[in-house]
């Protein structure tokens, strides 16, 4: 059977953690920071740790206003019912963050810096030639940028991302479509470090992993969890 490789992008190749607090919290606080040395520690690692229970960038809003409104702990429950709550602020605050992105990265070297890429998908680069896909919710320009500074961008097939949707399924859909996938012939392998995006997909999607080194709670067991992307290669 035909394979084709699928990778989420922050979190399975890129970390990019430190940039998008220091873009969400510009956005919130109507700051022009560059880098996160200056920033309020204890925001710092309330944002790392409930990162993963954000999707598309949006999203961010939620933690830094449980934040502000002295949310010791939030889960996925607390965070739904945020996000249903503050609809209308974190609409106006998507705007805000891509402003606030395109600022940063007019000091593009400096942008650049604040993405890692991860040794799990550097061993992958170089042990493989195999060519695959982004399926994101990142801006398609961001993930050129970085992939390009990274040196993988050639082995990128195509690039579905937040422009299309930030629904995983249609992006897929738009995948399946335009490639012109046969699924009785083809098996599409899917990596992804979020469980609720695997959960999304599943239904289409069968071959799913969790990437162990991604924004995602340790704990969880639901799909196979890897810890190379090297694994996938059967």
């Amino acid at each position: 059977m035909n394979k084709v490789y699928c990778f989420d992008f922050d979190g399975v190749l890129c970390n990019s953690i430190y940039e998008c607090f220091i873009v969400a919290y510009n956005a919130y606080y109507n700051k022009n920071y560059n880098n996160n040395k200056d920033i309020n520690k204890d925001i710092q690692n309330f944002f790392y740790k409930f990162r993963y229970l954000a999707k598309p960038a949006k999203e961010f809003f939620i933690i830094f206003y449980a934040f502000e409104k002295n949310f010791y702990q939030i889960n996925r429950e607390i965070f739904d019912d945020l996000k249903n709550s503050l609809e209308n602020e974190i609409k106006y605050f998507d705007t805000k963050f891509y402003k606030a992105r395109e600022k940063l990265k007019e000091d593009i070297k400096n942008w650049l810096k604040l993405h890692i890429k991860y040794d799990q998908f550097e061993n992958f680069l170089e042990k493989y030639s195999i060519k695959f896909n982004i399926v994101t919710n990142k801006d398609k320009d961001s993930v050129i940028k970085i992939a390009k500074h990274h040196g993988y961008l050639n082995r990128i097939d195509s690039i579905y991302s937040k422009e299309i949707s930030n629904d995983k399924n249609i992006l897929f859909d738009i995948l399946i479509k335009e490639k012109k996938l046969d699924l009785l012939k083809t098996e599409i392998v899917y990596v992804d470090d979020q469980v609720d995006n695997l959960e999304n997909v599943q239904k289409n999607i069968k071959c799913l992993y969790l990437a162990d080194w991604g924004y995602n709670i340790k704990s969880n067991n639901k799909f196979k969890r890897i810890y190379s992307l090297n694994e996938i290669i059967i």
